[in-house]
């Protein structure tokens, strides 16, 4: 297992509990993307990407969802900020999300490491598990800064990370290739150049 695979735990650290609640929240994806003026394709997007967590069980994998989607969207046309930092839902915790025209998408949380944070995907600022303004805080701080791994992820380079994702041979960008449309042709090694300079926007 190669040093980014191991720092993402992306392998048994998510296959430790049961699927949460936002299996019946998809509708609710769709309705909070169509009230904020979300394309219908920005929707599809956000609805195989929940498909792609649920079939891969990716507890606890922010900063992998984050990047595909920041990928996706860019991809579409979209003006995405993709961030990472702290935040609080009953506990504090780093973690990864996009901020798209002014609002939190947030598809990882849906799925989190910690069975306390009750959550259901957040789109346009909207908890679609109750159709509420999200309860999280996004980008507060305890004064200690990031950990270790969300630090680590600050630093090394953002296609080096979409490179090393375990359950897919091409990577993370293989994860951007079946959460797109069809209509939106993608090509990995241009991809790689067109993202070679994109950096995470840290909130703490």
């Amino acid at each position: 297992m190669s040093h980014m695979e191991r720092n993402d735990n992306m392998r048994s650290r998510y296959k430790t509990s049961a699927v949460p609640v936002y299996q019946n929240s998809r509708k609710n994806i769709r309705k909070a993307g169509e009230r904020s003026g979300l394309s219908e394709d920005v929707q599809t997007v956000l609805l195989n990407l929940m498909d792609y967590m649920e079939e891969k069980e990716l507890k606890g994998a922010c900063h992998a969802v984050t990047s595909a989607l920041y990928v996706a969207l860019c991809e579409m046309g979209e003006s995405p900020d993709i961030c990472i930092g702290e935040c609080r839902n009953q506990v504090l915790f780093d973690h990864s999300w996009i901020v798209l025209n002014g609002k939190i998408i947030d598809m990882a949380i849906a799925m989190p490491l910690f069975d306390m944070i009750t959550t259901g995907a957040v789109v346009a600022d909207i908890d679609t598990a109750v159709m509420q303004k999200t309860k999280t805080a996004y980008g507060v701080s305890d004064g200690n800064g990031l950990d270790g791994l969300a630090n680590m992820i600050t630093i090394v380079k953002f296609t080096e990370y979409m490179d090393n994702f375990p359950y897919e041979p091409d990577g993370l960008w293989g994860v951007v290739r079946k959460i797109l449309p069809d209509k939106y042709p993608f090509n990995k090694e241009t991809a790689k150049l067109k993202y070679a300079n994109v950096q995470r926007k840290i909130c703490i």
